[in-house]
């Protein structure tokens, strides 16, 4: 890869050893997550903490481990010093509004919204012109940044391995971040609506699922596909939720 030379390549560098940092960091935030994400079993859906506690995501945890040692490899073989960033998601959280006797007062929920956080800070591309995403922040650098001193002395083609490795391993935590989102969501709202004895209870809370997905980016196909797995069981609520669309699928031009 050559740097144009109207370009700071300097500059790009460091911008683009800032947006490494940045994803990879969005990547360790979302595996500590998934390790702390659970749920009550049994009896205690609306918190009796003296039942079982269930761990769902821990594989999805253990695959963005690994996906966070191979792009400090790939960084480091590159040449490239990201920084290290000081926000993790303890600081990008508001801690809990409800207190817990007994409990650290800033203490966190790790429920899905935090993870649709990180779905959206790690995706590949904007469904607008004017946001930019960190990738995309961090593809436009690399078109610009200066090759190290091996590369240019050597012609090692470090940067456009770097590119083809970094991609890959990016575009894996995304489609990693992108199904545990999903699976907490459902963790969250499956059991709920397990619990309903009505219809009309069960269909607000397929609405409310639903609506969890499509408010942090997941397309109507992967709404469709809740649907029809609970079909199955409940094709009433499903009959409710489907005539419900505008609310759990608004438009949003």
């Amino acid at each position: 890869m050559t740097t144009p030379d109207s370009a700071d390549g300097a500059a790009w560098k460091a911008e683009l050893e800032r947006w490494h940092a940045h994803l990879a960091n969005t990547i360790e935030q979302a595996s500590l997550w998934a390790r702390e994400f659970h749920v009550r079993t049994e009896g205690g859906l609306w918190g009796d903490t003296s039942s079982p506690t269930s761990y769902p995501l821990l594989g999805y945890a253990d695959s963005l481990e690994q996906i966070g040692a191979a792009l400090k490899m790939v960084s480091a073989n590159a040449s490239l010093d990201p920084p290290v960033l000081s926000w993790d998601r303890t600081t990008m959280r508001a801690p809990s509004v409800v207190r817990v006797p007994g409990r650290n007062p800033d203490w966190r929920a790790a429920d899905y919204a935090e993870c649709g956080v990180y779905l959206l800070l790690i995706r590949p591309s904007s469904s607008t012109m004017e946001v930019a995403t960190a990738q995309e922040h961090w593809r436009t650098a690399l078109q610009f940044a200066a090759p190290s001193e091996l590369e240019r002395e050597l012609g090692i083609p470090q940067l456009a391995t770097y590119a083809s490795q970094a991609q890959a391993l990016f575009d894996i935590a995304h489609d990693t971040v992108r199904a545990a989102f999903r699976d907490s969501v459902a963790a969250t709202y499956g059991r709920i609506w397990a619990t309903m004895a009505d219809s009309d209870g069960a269909a607000r809370t397929l609405v409310a699922w639903l609506e969890a997905l499509t408010e942090w980016g997941c397309p109507v196909e992967e709404c469709e596909a809740v649907l029809r797995d609970i079909e199955v069981i409940d094709p009433q609520s499903v009959a409710t939720c489907r005539a419900a669309q505008a609310v759990w699928l608004p438009d949003r031009t």
